[in-house]
């Protein structure tokens, strides 16, 4: 068996290389290195050694198989980053007075509405269609609408040696229209038309030197001015 260069630096030895999967750690490379049982024992305990001084992440387990005279060194790495792109739909309860339905209403005739609902007035046959319509809304408990929005979260699964470096300065506040990776363009055409509100953010150490980070991302038509959007703009 010949000798590896220094680790993690050098080049590896001859290896068969193949990948390991777990529900808990996901996909990891195997490397495999076989050789009589001194020489493999030996490495064993040098690319050991070695992992412990250079403490490499990527490294999540380093095994020595002896068997009958010959022996197997195994060593496993975690790959240095595996995200999953999650979009789905839920409800929101809005005031019925947002719903797109009456987006034409002005700002004084929702008053007008509004004043002669909470007043327990009559409606004005002056009023327009509209007004109308949100006046039996309201007089009949239909104060609220069920809306749809949209969030999309991605989750990377990284090792320490990946730099990340999440920006949490944005959180809150109306971003740039995400591009979704190339495999799920595959499956959603186009991103419906809208904001996009930046939401949390969490980072969650796995074990092992495996770290989940979460990014969430929710839509809206329009979201208010206060996050940066353009609803209720002057």
């Amino acid at each position: 068996m010949s000798t590896p260069t220094v680790y993690p630096e050098g080049t590896t030895l001859d290896a068969n290389i193949g990948e390991e999967w777990t529900k808990e750690g996901g996909s990891v490379q195997v490397h495999t290195f076989d050789g009589s049982k001194d020489e493999i024992a030996t490495q064993y305990l040098i690319q050991k050694s070695l992992a412990n001084a250079f403490n490499d992440p990527r490294l999540a387990s380093l095994g020595y198989e002896p068997n009958k005279g010959r022996a197997r060194l195994v060593m496993r790495y975690v790959r240095e980053s595996q995200n999953i792109e999650e979009l789905y739909a839920v409800d929101v309860i809005k005031d019925i007075k947002l719903a797109p339905y009456f987006q034409t209403l002005t700002n004084a005739e929702v008053t007008t509405v509004k004043t002669a609902y909470e007043n327990n007035l009559d409606e004005d046959v002056a009023w327009s269609n509209l007004q109308k319509t949100l006046y039996k809304h309201l007089t009949f408990g239909a104060e609220s609408y069920v809306d749809k929005q949209f969030v999309l979260r991605t989750s990377s699964f990284v090792s320490l040696a990946t730099v990340v470096e999440a920006d949490l300065s944005s959180v809150g506040t109306v971003v740039s229209t995400p591009t979704l990776s190339s495999n799920m363009q595959r499956l959603i055409k186009t991103l419906p038309t809208g904001e996009w509100l930046q939401g949390p953010i969490t980072a969650e150490h796995l074990g092992r030197g495996r770290w989940r980070l979460d990014n969430e991302l929710q839509w809206a038509k329009k979201w208010s001015v206060i996050y940066g959007g353009t609803l209720f703009a002057p």
